[in-house]
């Protein structure tokens, strides 16, 4: 009996972490590249929760230039998160996300 209490809660512990593992990683560093695969820029990409909107912002450094531009996206696939909503439905937008109005729109429904 207390082998099986064991193994069962070892087994509930390793599922908690495989799912734990499977959650998306939003907020990463990655670099984009031409079609030759030399890195263009580096792309540090976080992301944030306002007015019950999820959105990214991508901070894009240039390797071949001292430009930086960024780049906004909020979800928009229902339910509106990117946690429960993994199907990666992202709108680009601007800092204010006006391009976010639809699911503004959404989300007073409720």
């Amino acid at each position: 009996m207390k082998r099986n209490l064991i193994a069962i809660i070892s087994l509930i512990m390793y599922s908690n972490v495989f799912a734990d593992s499977l959650e998306p990683n939003y907020d990463e560093i990655f670099y984009t590249r031409d079609e030759k695969g030399v890195v263009v820029a580096k792309v540090n990409q976080t992301i944030h929760f306002k007015d019950k909107i999820w959105y990214l912002k991508q901070v894009f450094d240039y390797v071949e230039s001292d430009k930086e531009s960024v780049v906004y996206q909020c979800f928009n696939g229902y339910p509106y998160s990117p946690y429960l909503n993994k199907n990666k439905s992202w709108t680009v937008t601007d800092s204010k996300l006006s391009g976010c109005e639809r699911i503004r729109q959404e989300l007073t429904k409720k």
